[in-house]
């Protein structure tokens, strides 16, 4: 798994996977734990705020934005 450094910034927005509450909802990278490097504060509409992990959470690239390469593709085109 990816530290929630490497893979978000403050302010990304990201969809929530994780079967909760909120599953599918829409919100905003406010924080990063300092404690877990695993774990980000996300801030929906209603100014609420939750703790989740990087594997519970997909980025929604901004218009423009190049799409980031998963490892996988990362290392064939390394290769090449």
């Amino acid at each position: 798994m990816e530290r929630a450094r490497e893979k978000f910034k403050i302010g990304q927005s990201v969809e929530i996977l994780v079967h909760n509450s909120h599953h599918g909802a829409i919100g905003k990278i406010v924080a990063f734990d300092e404690h877990n490097e695993y774990n980000v504060k996300v801030q929906f509409d209603d100014n609420f705020m939750q703790g989740y992990m990087v594997s519970d959470l997909r980025p929604i690239p901004r218009l423009g934005e190049k799409l980031p390469l998963n490892k996988k593709l990362r290392s064939i085109f390394r290769k090449l």
